[in-house]
């Protein structure tokens, strides 16, 4: 069994849906937020990282005030950036032997909003959804013949039993690397192929869910 952490960066938020019925290129304008960057950390069942993706895509639609806000991605930077693929390229060209296989547990933060945006993405070009199994608060006595979903803000604030569903930032701090965290992505973002960045890019994002996952696996 595969473990993929991963975390994506879209053109809006989830109280930032946008409408509209524009085609861009010939793809359908799909008005309900689209993936701009997708990074994921292939790993063992001892977490160990076999594998890190991270790329950039080009979406239908603008990317919002709101969501650039956050993120920082311009619609110019992801013209540049993504150099005119679009994202169900990437996942059924590319990495279709990592996404679409059976046998995988994906962990993300806030997982479900990454998992909405990435099938929403994909279904409206007439793609199949990725299948993300079943919901699990455990890695412990799972099926290889199933896949499942696990999220580590959910994981976090029942573990630490924390008031609210915590950010990353914060579920970083509740699992106490919150002052190590820099240094330890600073060691191995060059040797994973990721960029050097901070909080809401995917590739610092999910390097952060990894290490929270990481810190939590004993009471998982």
């Amino acid at each position: 069994m595969k473990v993929i952490v991963f975390d994506t960066e879209t053109t809006t938020l989830p109280r930032g849906m946008i409408k509209g019925t524009t085609h861009v290129d010939g793809r359908p304008f799909i008005g309900k937020g689209e993936i701009i960057q997708l990074t994921a950390l292939v790993c063992n069942e001892e977490l160990q990282i076999e594998q890190a993706i991270s790329f950039y895509c080009k979406p239908s639609e603008p990317i919002t005030d709101e969501a650039f806000a956050i993120h920082r991605i311009s619609n110019e930077a992801i013209e540049s950036l993504s150099g005119g693929k679009t994202f169900e390229e990437y996942i059924f060209n590319d990495y279709k032997d990592i996404f679409l296989r059976i046998g995988n547990v994906y962990v993300g933060h806030n997982v479900s909003f990454d998992i909405k945006l990435v099938n929403a993405t994909l279904t409206a070009f007439n793609y199949p959804a990725i299948n993300f199994g079943t919901p699990t608060t455990t890695l412990e006595g799972l099926r290889e013949d199933r896949n499942y979903s696990l999220c580590t803000m959910r994981t976090t604030r029942a573990i630490k039993g924390f008031y609210k569903s915590p950010k990353l930032s914060e579920a970083v701090q509740l699992v106490g690397v919150a002052d190590k965290i820099d240094l330890l992505y600073n060691k191995v973002y060059k040797q994973l192929g990721l960029s050097k960045s901070t909080y809401h890019n995917a590739d610092y994002d999910t390097f952060c869910t990894w290490v929270v996952l990481n810190q939590l696996r004993s009471q998982l």
